[in-house]
């Protein structure tokens, strides 16, 4: 009211499938409605947006991720990253770390997939099978940090992966993703903006979510990410999430000198 320009802080994907910015399409949203601009991590975000916000006035730009920035410039007075970085103590015991970022609300989208309503079955079920070959590092949307998803999340991992050594969820949740990603092995998701995030370590990803695939609702989600061949989507079959997990993680494994002709034998070593 004041004119005093209000930017928008990219904090999660863009894309013209997401709700709001599918619904200013759409419906067009007033001017007054809108921010003075917005702020991208990088040109794919900032195209999308300017395709509609650009016509209404709105300055678009392209700064990156500045929480991101700054675990990878290591200022030396940043004490928050140096106390984050120094209290970060974590033995992957010589396994493989394969990060998975939740979602919340699948089950209020209309998803079948998920009798738990917190991850597909066929993710659940690869865990479980495979709990002893990795670290599975589970991370939790922040909607999932406090209140009653809290509650629920908390004893549904609890519940599913409590006796497992190798299942972890609270260290990576509160620890600061660019963190996170220094260790990460693999991704899996069903559609987080993790995606993004995990591309720029040059992490794989996973994207289970069906309605990414071509002819879906979403399938300009993570365009640019699946065109350059760091994220992929893929069918809700724990054998094909299987085979992307061998592909995804094989060059790590060929870097350490093992020899593996198949899936299997490359599993039986970290039994």
């Amino acid at each position: 009211m004041m004119n005093i320009p209000v930017y928008d802080l990219q904090h999660g994907v863009i894309c013209e499938e997401e709700s709001w910015y599918r619904e200013n399409i759409k419906d067009g949203m007033d001017i007054k409605g809108l921010p003075s601009g917005f702020l991208c991590w990088d040109a794919a975000s900032a195209g999308t947006l300017k395709k509609w916000a650009s016509p209404k006035g709105c300055k678009i730009y392209a700064v990156g991720n500045p929480w991101v920035k700054r675990f990878v410039e290591k200022n030396n007075d940043d004490v928050l990253v140096k106390e984050a970085i120094n209290d970060f103590v974590f033995d992957n015991c010589g396994r493989l770390n394969i990060l998975i970022s939740l979602q919340w609300g699948l089950k209020d989208h209309g998803y079948s997939c998920s009798k738990n309503q917190f991850m597909p079955d066929c993710l659940e079920e690869l865990i479980k099978k495979y709990q002893n070959c990795f670290n599975w590092l589970i991370r939790l949307h922040p909607v999932q940090t406090c209140g009653k998803e809290k509650i629920l999340v908390n004893k549904y991992l609890q519940d599913k992966f409590g006796a497992s050594n190798n299942v972890e969820w609270v260290q990576a949740t509160k620890t600061p993703l660019p963190i996170l990603l220094n260790i990460t092995d693999a991704h899996i998701t069903f559609w987080s903006s993790v995606t993004v995030e995990a591309a720029w370590y040059g992490i794989q990803t996973a994207l289970l979510d069906p309605e990414i695939a071509y002819s879906g609702k979403r399938a300009n989600m993570f365009a640019y990410e699946r065109s350059i061949k760091v994220a992929h989507v893929l069918p809700l079959e724990v054998s094909k999430i299987e085979n992307w997990l061998f592909n995804a993680v094989g060059k790590k494994v060929r870097d350490n000198a093992i020899d593996f002709r198949d899936f299997d034998k490359f599993i039986n070593f970290y039994l």
